[in-house]
């Protein structure tokens, strides 16, 4: 049978238990995706308080910013040149040969945005139900998937006209 679907299911979707009751009876619970669907209210709270206190921390983590857990920081103007370098990679030259289609740049971003809902979901099953914002996530989790977003932005819209990038080299 398919038992073991349900089961599963059943776990992605929660219990069917009220977020009132998860607070009085089992304060240490969890949030999950079927608790987030019941109260569509709480979830948007829930990420936009995460967007409005760790917002800054998510993309200074992503870009270099914070080295291991809370323990170095990087200089806020080296950190400005290094997005400033980001961004530039993402612009065209004239003398590029090929480009990528639309296609290939949506799937890319399809890719991309796939990471970040399964870290996402992660962050949401690790957050308990008490917390108002969003528990256990870091930008260096989007690493791996961070070229695939800069390569769904590389298009033609913005080109560069003058060779800039032994000045790039230069400054890194």
């Amino acid at each position: 049978t398919n038992s073991w679907a349900l089961v599963y299911i059943k776990g992605i979707f929660g219990t069917g238990e009220s977020l009132e009751s998860l607070l009085v009876n089992n304060p240490d619970a969890t949030f999950n995706l079927g608790l987030l669907l019941q109260n569509p209210f709480v979830a948007f709270k829930l990420f936009i308080n995460t967007i409005y206190q760790n917002g800054a921390y998510y993309l200074k983590s992503i870009m270099g910013g914070v080295l291991g857990y809370n323990s170095i920081y990087i200089s806020d103007a080296f950190l400005f040149v290094i997005v400033l370098m980001v961004a530039l990679s993402t612009c065209c030259m004239p003398s590029d040969e090929h480009t990528l289609a639309k296609k290939e740049r949506f799937g890319f971003a399809a890719a991309f945005l796939l990471v970040f809902a399964a870290v996402i979901y992660v962050a949401v099953c690790w957050t308990p139900v008490t917390y108002t914002s969003l528990y256990g996530v870091q930008g260096k989790y989007l690493l791996p998937a961070f070229p695939l977003l800069l390569l769904a932005c590389k298009n033609k819209v913005v080109t560069i006209k003058k060779d800039i990038f032994k000045h790039i080299c230069f400054v890194m």
